[in-house]
């Protein structure tokens, strides 16, 4: 369960500062598909590192799975990031000297997983985003589409409880769109949590709840 209570957010900007964040109250329950929804600005990506533990709030608690993230170490959450948390970035984030299944394997590596569970791992998280047939292949001979099912498998490989996506399909054509979203549900289905930020209605509308944040504050909330 992810449980955000009284969550602010501010950066210093010379002798001011800005409050990226104002008091979120927020929770989703483990299974669920959640979008957040903004505008350029809105703060919707400095929750989603807070979330994503990247970062931590100025004032306020973030509870995942009843721990206090707020009190831990550096050490601490980097573990909660490579153990419970999956990534899905709008540009991939893969490394284009490594093979499709070294990429897949990365975050399996950081956690000291020995060379042979990290290929299994990372060849069933692959055949689970159809990409079977193109683990030796490098990431310059993938289209984009193809590209975004590495980085997802990238995430399934940990064997992440919660996949967090931050605009998945910005930089994809109408056609693969659909698709990445379709896995996503997909995932959902098999008892993944799937938060999805995004600006978009349209893909938006695959998630199950809605959130709309503006300014820093929870405007708008609703399921489907």
């Amino acid at each position: 369960m992810i449980q955000l209570i009284d969550v602010c957010k501010t950066f210093p900007q010379g002798t001011s500062e800005i409050h990226v964040l104002k008091k979120i109250n927020l929770t989703i329950n483990a299974g669920e598909f959640v979008s957040i929804m903004g505008r350029s600005g809105s703060g919707k990506s400095t929750l989603m590192n807070i979330i994503g533990c990247l970062d931590t709030p100025t004032t306020g608690s973030y509870l995942l799975d009843g721990k206090n993230t707020s009190q831990m170490s550096e050490d601490e959450l980097s573990e909660i990031r490579n153990q419970k948390i999956g990534f899905v970035f709008q540009n991939f984030e893969l490394l284009p000297k490594l093979s499709v299944l070294q990429n897949a394997a990365l975050p399996l590596l950081y956690a000291g997983v020995n060379q042979e569970e990290r290929t299994t791992r990372a060849i069933h998280a692959l055949e689970s985003v159809g990409l079977r047939d193109r683990i030796d292949f490098r990431i310059n001979q993938l289209s984009g589409g193809q590209k975004q099912r590495v980085a997802i498998a990238r995430a399934l490989a940990g064997e992440a409880n919660v996949i967090l996506a931050d605009e998945p399909t910005g930089s994809l054509d109408t056609a693969n769109s659909h698709e990445i979203m379709a896995l996503f549900t997909k995932l959902n289905h098999l008892g993944k949590t799937v938060v999805l930020i995004t600006h978009e209605q349209e893909v938006a509308d695959y998630a199950k709840r809605q959130i709309v944040i503006k300014d820093g504050e929870v405007v708008e909330e609703g399921t489907r």
